[in-house]
């Protein structure tokens, strides 16, 4: 019997008995005892589909990117590049019968109870580790919370196009990912940390009895929570509105309606609780309450924050009982921008003043432009506007809410 008739014999038998899989026999020599996966095989894979965290690790829990160090000028071009941020993740598919397939590629969706933020199927190549062949891992992914981030061309790709790195996403979306059609998947979760309830009252510009009219309608208010909601989307915190939506109310009898120190107080004492702990946000027609984070007498909002009251406090012990003041912030309907709402929370919510100018001196000017909490915060939304959150100003946050890192 000759050699190749013994060798054709010996495949048949290991093919009836141990291997149940799909053969290559290379001329007169075997491959490999490890069946190869030839193109357009329909054997169910062997491997596995994951995701991996900034840190390389196997996660499901992804974060919304806070873009921290990863956008930068170039040229007079903004430049986003996934690879710097500390919110990354990578799609890792592992197979041994793929081994020197090269590139492979896989399709990553977002899902979300609101379609708003269903991101469509995106094909991206995973690229074969040569020093780990049947490896297969992609470039750096981020997840977005706006239209504007989302839409952002990373290295020449529109949103959507194959390799698109920015994928948008709510608080509690899911993040699936598959591979040939879903013969292998994974899914993970923009987990929400911490929901954060706040009480907003939008004041009638008189009482309603004598004509009066909201200073703003509902629906602009609540266009502002959506851009709140998406800022904050970065630390994990899910905003809610008390109630559902906001209370329209008479102003207290006999308010000036100046916006002035005695109108605010006056608005907190009738209209608000007695509880520190609550956060209430209202809208007024008019804010000029004298040396609170103003412009030439007139702002845009203006927060009391537990650090700003126990100030006060301390230097006129008379002012004790405007205890009951803090965690209060008030929006002025006709001067406010794009994202006052979240900035004001955010002094709520870090207990502090403005990023760059009263803490976080040291940091560079483009760090402290794109912050949320700087002085003056942008007036349209863009990749580079003042937005963002960094990593410190979570985790005070999250110590403020008695929260982990």
């Amino acid at each position: 019997m000759s050699v190749a008739r013994q060798e054709s014999e010996v495949w048949n038998l290991l093919s009836r008995s141990i291997l149940p899989h799909e053969k290559t026999l290379r001329g007169s020599v075997w491959d490999q005892i490890v069946p190869q996966r030839n193109v357009g095989s329909t054997l169910p894979l062997t491997g596995e589909l994951k995701f991996l965290g900034a840190d390389g690790k196997p996660t499901t829990e992804l974060k919304v990117a806070k873009m921290e160090g990863a956008i930068s000028e170039k040229f007079f071009k903004t430049v986003l590049d996934p690879e710097k941020d500390n919110d990354k993740f990578y799609v890792q598919l592992t197979d041994p019968s793929l081994k020197g397939k090269g590139i492979v590629t896989v399709k990553l969706s977002t899902d979300n109870e609101n379609d708003k933020y269903d991101d469509d199927a995106t094909e991206i190549e995973l690229i074969e580790d040569k020093n780990n062949p049947g490896v297969f891992k992609s470039k750096a992914q981020i997840l977005t919370s706006d239209d504007v981030d989302d839409n952002f061309k990373v290295n020449g790709i529109k949103d959507d196009q194959k390799n698109d790195q920015t994928h948008k996403v709510a608080l509690g979306s899911q993040v699936k990912v598959n591979y040939n059609d879903g013969e292998l998947t994974a899914e993970a979760k923009a987990p929400i940390k911490k929901t954060v309830e706040i009480d907003f009252i939008i004041l009638r510009d008189k009482p309603e009895s004598e004509g009066g009219k909201p200073v703003i309608g509902v629906e602009e208010v609540e266009k502002d929570f959506v851009i709140a909601q998406e800022r904050y989307a970065q630390l994990g915190i899910e905003l809610k509105i008390k109630g559902g939506e906001p209370r329209i109310v008479d102003p207290p009898q006999g308010l000036s309606l100046k916006g002035d120190k005695n109108d605010l107080a006056r608005i907190m004492t009738d209209l608000g609780t007695s509880d520190p702990n609550d956060l209430e946000v209202f809208y007024v027609n008019s804010l000029n309450p004298g040396g609170l984070n103003t412009t030439n007498g007139v702002s845009g909002g203006v927060s009391l924050t537990k650090q700003f009251i126990e100030e006060s406090i301390a230097e006129d012990p008379s002012l004790s009982g405007s205890v009951r003041y803090i965690n209060n912030s008030f929006i002025n309907a006709n001067f406010k921008k794009e994202f006052t709402l979240a900035h004001e929370l955010g002094h709520l919510l870090t207990n502090n003043k403005h990023f760059g100018e009263d803490y976080a001196t040291d940091v560079s000017q483009d760090k402290i432009t794109r912050n949320l909490m700087k002085d003056e915060t942008s007036e349209t939304n863009s990749i580079g506007a003042s937005k963002r959150f960094t990593t410190d100003q979570q985790n005070v946050v999250y110590q403020n809410l008695g929260m982990r890192p």
